[in-house]
């Protein structure tokens, strides 16, 4: 039986999925993910708050900001990032 979201804030998306200047929380990883540790390594744990930046002019590799460092990803493995909302990008995105 599927459980129903209760808020925005419960809405899980893929870090891909951010357009740039927005912020969300890292919330977990996909299963079939190969490189979990090297992004615990990179600061990507769970719970920090990652800012997408840009997209490089074919859209791959994709630019982010946490911990106050900027990392370049391959889309495919921001895809593997789960990511929820902050309370900030809610109330920005009712405007």
């Amino acid at each position: 039986m599927k459980t129903q979201l209760k808020s925005v804030s419960d809405r899980v998306f893929s870090l891909d999925d951010l357009k740039p200047g927005e912020e969300a929380i890292i919330a977990g990883y996909r299963d079939d993910i190969a490189d979990e540790l090297r992004l615990l390594e990179m600061g990507l744990i769970i719970g920090s708050v990652v800012r997408l930046v840009k997209f490089a002019p074919f859209g791959d590799p994709i630019q982010i900001r946490v911990r106050g460092t900027d990392l370049s990803l391959r889309r495919a493995l921001a895809k593997s990032i789960l990511t929820r909302p902050t309370h900030l990008n809610r109330y920005e995105r009712r405007n």
